[in-house]
């Protein structure tokens, strides 16, 4: 599933605008942003929420469930420049293992599922059994987000040295907004929408079984890829 494997994986910077400059807030100022909204994370039992993320010609837009004890969801379907759908698939993940779903080639992967898995921006307090070090240590700054202020929590590096990845918060809800990875200069923005704490996911599937018609596109597991390389 070419088209989806960038919403599950490290971005790489585009330039999709400049990174104007913001006052940070004093240290007492960061860390009470960062406590109220930690405590909105951790604490929930379940988050459901929409986001949308551009890269290059496309647009990647999924629904996303976290349910505890470790279970997510996403179901996504990306459009091209001019609407069209080129791509839907979703990826499930259960105690142990992952599946990331093509829907358009009725294929599947198969992955292990990593500690602390997925690596959702902004959604780390839920998934981690500790508080990540930037809760303790991040910087916030002030910055406007689709044209409202907001609060942004800088995480640190990802990907590549010297990038830095700033998770939007809501000064009214204390909720992340979307996020932010910038790197020399050049932005790119994913967006976080109708976020739902505690709500109850009757109808979505957490178990998915492969349909008889669905064909193993990869087997990523780690004792697969052993059997392989012993083979």
């Amino acid at each position: 599933m070419n088209h989806l494997v960038w919403s599950c994986i490290a971005l790489s910077a585009t330039a999709l605008g400049p990174r104007t400059p913001q006052n940070y807030l004093s240290e007492a100022e960061s860390q009470a942003v960062c406590e109220r909204y930690y405590k909105n994370i951790s604490e929930a039992k379940t988050i459901h929420w929409f986001e949308i993320h551009r890269h290059e010609m496309e647009v990647l837009r999924s629904e996303c469930w976290l349910v505890r004890p470790n279970h997510y969801r996403s179901d996504s379907v990306v459009t091209n420049s001019k609407g069209a759908i080129v791509d839907r698939g979703f990826m499930v993940m259960s105690q142990a293992i992952a599946y990331m779903v093509d829907q358009t080639g009725k294929t599947f992967s198969l992955f292990d599922r990593v500690p602390g898995s997925p690596f959702i921006n902004g959604m780390e307090a839920f998934l981690s059994k500790s508080k990540p070090k930037y809760f303790s240590m991040g910087k916030v700054r002030e910055a406007t987000f689709k044209g409202a202020k907001v609060y942004a929590l800088e995480t640190g590096e990802q990907s590549l040295p010297g990038s830095m990845v700033s998770v939007y918060i809501s000064p009214s809800t204390y909720l992340p907004l979307g996020w932010e990875y910038a790197f020399r200069g050049s932005t790119e923005f994913t967006t976080y929408s109708d976020i739902r704490l505690n709500e109850s996911p009757t109808s979505v599937n957490f178990d998915w079984n492969p349909p008889k018609d669905y064909k193993l596109k990869s087997d990523l597991r780690r004792a697969t890829l052993r059997s392989k390389f012993k083979d």
